[in-house]
């Protein structure tokens, strides 16, 4: 063994044929006298029967001096009988044990010997010796075996006794050999307080020697040392107390405390059986020993279970246990080797701590804000310590309520390193701690490179230029810095950063040239959607200089509008960031060559002039006005076909309670309303708040970039001229920034009432002013004014009649009323129909819309109504009367029939033959191609009411081969004597289902001829036929028949059917030339009103 040691060592020793006679037998085991027996080291004898499991008592252990040494000799006593060996004679024992023994230093190797000596009560003694060498081994390196804390004491146990290295003398014994450092409960992480260490604040102990030091914190900081603080202790440089002076020295650094809030100590009788010492759990306890390298045990007294058996470190009188691996309402037990027991119970103390934000990522540039909370069951006047452990820490306090509760916000912004974060919560008085959550810290995001979606970025001076960027490999967050502008080139120039906060590898940076020179950040760049611009490098350059009158004048947004950037081309480079750039940027010292970073992509911002172009007007019905936005513009002017088609009309009328919407085309004006409405406003406020004539709430009026009036421009002479202003009632404005084009929508019932009356024309004009420039203006101003006429009408409609102004429908299904209004197409329209018969009374309304032309058709079903009930009907506009009410009847279902026969035409102007048919109401035959769904290709005359024979219609579209038309009868629904299906004139129908007859038509070189058999024909106007004795000729009716020159026909004969055209001789009596030239343009007449 070396020397200087204290080393435990295991014997045996065997002992045979001794005398169980009862009587007591010594063993002796003696060491040199510069030797000794650690007695405060657990040191054990036990006895047993050789070769056997059976043990042997034993009396006593204890330790005597010999041969002039201290403690060097350790005597065994037993008393065997012979009922404790089961084989009988011979007796043989074996004694075995641990002890531990301390040597001297030695100059060199030295061997010694440790004797033995067994005494038997018999008189058969037997002794040897075994031979120890001693190694003259270097003195060991001082380490600290524990460090800890009771009351303000600390207690600071070596490995060996350790002196200061300079002086050799005990630590302390001059002042600033030992330094004390204490954080208190929420200090910083680094913030500790340092106490100098004086001599009367420390003290060596151990029987004189330096293996342990005592320092009075108390001495130091004026009070107890709290366990939820963190304590720690710098000897400095130190050696061992053997080695000489540059032998085994050792600077330990700063030695870490265990803390304590309650203490057990041997034979102070604070804790008994029936009164226990009091311990919350959770406490660090340190147990304390009146001896050094004492041994104790630990027992759960309510059980008597062993729970530690163990001893006090070497030179050493304490220990620190942790109380959370003890049961709560249970009594414990430490038994000392002294043989005193001291009784400590531990009471639950109910501590408790939850992290609201528990599993919560961060976000690396989001603000680390958590809410703790708990409680316990005893409250303190320090509270709680909350400790945030993770690759940065962060500690902090907060107190207790009266009912032991506590919460609090804490809020770390981005300043914790990414990384787990532990967030602890320590009860400051017992230093019981409990584990509140846990949250995560993401790494900063990252892209392999950067480039524009593009080489050369497009806009107009004034407006906001879109600059894509995008991010290859890119994790959500992830930050490039883009460069825009050149000192040298365009005497301005700025850095931003932009993150890709949604992780698709693209940002859409939007740079504000209106709001360049101001040098406020969030007004000048912005990023689309969750993006973000997360710094901003400031503006330089001569262009910064001129706006802001002078050099190094901070950002306002005053500057805007002293200056808008002129037409160029502005340079762009970007670069991905591999690292937090944003404190460098906002402090204006990035730049790509200053910082040595080399651009991953190039490109251009033109600028360009801008330019004001035209206005046109459109108008929206009233009851759309509050769908109007900028996707209710394009449903309606795209091409495709949808259900909100139709509500927007370029129109210049407008007819009371609409909105006339005025498209202004003029660029440069997106900068100017960005500004305001990245400030929070609207786009109406915006556009309102640089109208000229527009007056806040304050009735301030503005100096604004725009002018829009509202003048009369149809009054008569001497006339004063109306005009009126937009305000936020009766305006809404909506841009479409990507085509330079501006919505100026205006409610006109929000427009005072007297100024618009009925035909009033008015002029909506918008003027935009020039722009500021540093120099002169590149490419022109851009100023200019448009204007848009349109004519203000009250609302009206009308609706059709007959000619004896009377709305007619019928009985049946399907019935339409139509008529004319000049509210804008799409306004939704009610036909308000109400009975005017007692017997039969009914009201209701058929919804419609205004189409294109400003007409409108409601249909209806009255096949549930009585034939000859009058009514009355009305047009309304939400409710609203548009004009007077009309008179209308209710008639029995028109009908009709129809004999439609095989036949031949003839080429050339093709005519065909309808044998009969009944009208019931009059109307038309029109002639369809291929069936009754097909083409009408020909249509007759006005028939009245009755029954015609060969009915004789022109086809308009002729024929070329056999082909199966369809004659079908139509109403004069409007009486106007004229076809007009499908606006008007509905079929004739019999069962829901229009009356037809259909013929197979062929096409022949000879003149066509009704039929064979005599048929009575019907004519226009009575016809004469050329015969030697003029006759009247037969009508198609066995009644007198109106004619077209309104004199009667003749009673009905049998004569041929009548031939196509007239036949004379030329002296017979007939028709001359001159009849026969009538005869003919009476034809071409007839033929033309068919057409019609």
């Amino acid at each position: 063994m070396n020397d200087e040691e204290t080393v435990t060592h295991d014997y045996q020793i065997n002992i045979d044929d001794l005398q169980a006679d009862g009587n007591t037998d010594t063993l002796t085991v003696t060491l040199p006298s510069v030797a000794s027996f650690d007695t405060g080291a657990s040191n054990t004898a036990s006895v047993t029967e050789a070769g056997q499991d059976n043990d042997i008592a034993v009396d006593d252990v204890s330790f005597a001096d010999a041969n002039g040494g201290t403690n060097n000799q350790l005597i065994v006593t037993i008393s065997p009988e012979s009922s404790d060996f089961d084989t009988g004679t011979p007796y043989d024992i074996e004694f075995s044990g641990v002890v531990t023994v301390q040597f001297p230093a030695v100059d060199s190797q030295t061997t010694v010997d440790v004797d033995y000596e067994f005494t038997d009560s018999g008189g058969s003694d037997v002794s040897g010796s075994t031979p120890v060498t001693i190694n003259d081994a270097a003195p060991a390196t001082p380490e600290v075996l524990q460090a800890n804390e009771d009351n303000g004491d600390l207690f600071v146990t070596f490995n060996t006794d350790t002196v200061n290295a300079s002086t050799g003398s005990a630590i302390g014994s001059a002042a600033g050999q030992a330094e004390v450092y204490v954080r208190q409960p929420g200090d910083d992480a680094d913030d500790y307080t340092e106490y100098e260490v004086g001599s009367a604040d420390v003290n060596p102990s151990n029987n004189g020697n330096n293996l342990r030091y005592t320092i009075d914190t108390a001495g130091l900081t004026g009070s107890d040392i709290s366990p939820a603080a963190d304590v720690l202790v710098d000897f400095g440089t130190v050696r061992a107390q053997a080695a000489s002076a540059g032998n085994s020295e050792e600077d330990l650094g700063n030695v870490s405390v265990d803390l304590t809030s309650a203490t057990v100590v041997d034979t102070s009788d604070t804790g008994t059986d029936s009164s226990p010492q009091r311990i919350y759990a959770g406490s660090p306890i340190r147990i304390v020993s009146d001896t050094t390298g004492e041994p104790f045990e630990l027992y759960n007294n309510d059980t008597d279970t062993l729970l530690l058996d163990a001893r006090m470190n070497t030179g050493a009188e304490s220990i620190v246990y942790d109380s959370n691996r003890l049961q709560t309402d249970t009594t414990y037990r430490v038994d000392f080797g002294g043989g005193d027991s001291e009784y400590f119970r531990i009471n639950p103390l109910d501590f408790n701590a939850d992290l609201e934000e528990d599993g919560t990522l961060f976000e690396h540039n989001e603000n680390a804000e958590i809410t703790v909370s708990g409680s316990a069951v005893r409250t303190n006047a320090n509270g709680v310590e909350v400790t945030v452990d993770g690759p940065s820490t962060q500690y902090d306090t907060t107190g207790y309520n009266n009912l032991g509760e506590f919460e609090e916000t804490f809020n770390y912004t981005t300043s914790l390193d990414a990384g787990d974060y532990t967030v602890t919560v320590t009860d400051v008085a017992t230093g019981a701690e409990v584990t509140a959550g846990e949250f995560s810290v993401d790494e900063f995001p990252s892209a392999s490179s950067a480039s524009f979606g593009g080489g050369v970025f497009e806009e107009e001076r004034g407006d906001v230029v879109s600059i894509p960027i995008e991010l290859s490999d890119s994790s959500e967050g992830a930050q490039a810095t883009v460069a825009v502008g050149d000192l040298s080139d365009t005497n301005y120039i700025t850095n931003v950063t932009v993150a890709d906060e949604d992780g698709d590898g693209e940002v859409n940076l939007l740079w504000n040239t209106y709001m360049s020179g101001t040098g406020v950040q969030d007004r000048i760049f912005t990023a689309e959607g969750e993006d973000n611009v997360t710094a901003f490098g400031g503006e330089r350059g001569g262009f910064v200089t001129a706006v802001r009158g002078g050099e190094n004048v901070g950002s306002s947004l005053d500057y805007a509008g002293n200056g808008i950037l002129d037409s160029a081309s502005y340079d762009l480079m970007v670069a991905a960031n591999t690292e937090d750039v944003s404190e460098v940027t906002e402090r204006g010292d990035y730049n790509f060559s200053d910082n040595g970073v080399d651009p991953e992509d190039v490109g251009t911002v033109s600028i360009n002039s801008r330019a004001t172009e035209s206005s046109q007007v459109w108008v929206v019905p009233s009851e759309k006005k509050d769908q109007v936005d900028l996707e209710f513009i394009d449903e309606n002017v795209d091409n495709t076909e949808d259900p909100i088609d139709g509500n927007l009309t370029q129109s210049d009328l407008a007819a009371e309670d609409e909105m006339v919407v005025h498209q202004i085309s003029a660029s440069g004006i997106e900068g100017v309303l960005r500004n305001r409405t990245d400030a929070g406003d609207n786009e109406t406020i915006a556009f309102l708040r640089e109208e000229q004539n527009y007056a806040d709430t304050n009735n301030r009026q503005n100096t604004g970039v725009f002018n829009a009036t509202f003048t009369q421009e149809n009054q008569v002479a001497n006339q004063i001229r109306e005009k009126f202003n937009l305000n936020v009632d009766n305006t809404a404005v909506i841009p479409d920034y990507d085509n330079d084009t501006y919505y100026v929508a205006v409610d006109l019932s929000e427009v005072n009432e007297d100024l618009l009356t009925d035909e009033r024309v008015w002029n909506a004009s918008f003027e935009f002013e020039s722009y500021n420039s540093i120099g002169p203006t590149i490419g022109g101003e851009g100023e200019g004014t448009v204007s848009s006429l349109w004519t203000y009408e009250d609302a009206t409609a009308s609706i059709d009649t007959n000619s004896e102004d009377e709305v007619i429908i019928r009985n049946q299904a399907g019935q339409t009323i139509r008529g004319d209004t000049n509210v804008a197409p799409g306004t939704q329209l009610g036909l308000r129909i109400n009975s005017q018969s007692d017997t039969s009374p009914f009201l209701i309304t058929l919804n419609t819309h205004v189409t294109e032309d400003r007409t409108f058709a409601a249909t209806g079903d009255f096949s549930n109504r009585g034939s000859g009930i009058n009514f009355t009907v009305q047009t309304r506009r939400g409710g609203t009367p548009l004009g007077s009410a009309y008179d209308g009847m209710i008639l029995a279902e028109a009908t009709a029939t129809v004999t439609f026969s095989d036949q031949a035409v003839v080429e050339g102007n093709q005519e065909v033959v309808v044998d009969s048919v009944t009208l019931s109401d009059g109307g038309f035959i029109a002639i369809h191609e291929g069936s009754a769904s097909g083409d009408v290709i020909g249509t007759s005359r006005y028939l009245e009411a009755g029954q015609r024979s060969n009915v004789r219609v022109d086809l308009d579209s002729p024929i070329n081969e056999t082909t199966t038309l369809v004659a079908m009868p139509h109403l004069d629904d409007n009486s106007n004597n004229l076809y007009d299906f499908p606006e008007a004139d509905a079929p004739y129908t019999a069962d829901g289902s229009a009356v037809t007859d259909s013929a197979s038509v062929s096409v022949g070189s000879q003149t066509a001829t009704p039929t064979d058999s005599p048929t009575p024909t019907a004519t226009d106007e009575p016809t004469p036929t050329a015969t030697d004795e003029p006759t009247p000729t037969a009508t198609d009716e066995p009644t007198p028949t109106a004619t077209d020159s309104g004199s009667p026909t003749a009673s009905p004969t049998e004569e041929p059917p009548e031939t196509p055209e007239p036949t004379t001789t030329g002296d017979g009596p007939g028709f001359g030339v001159a009849v026969s030239l009538i005869a003919l343009l009476a034809a071409a007449l007839l033929t033309a009103r068919r057409r019609d």
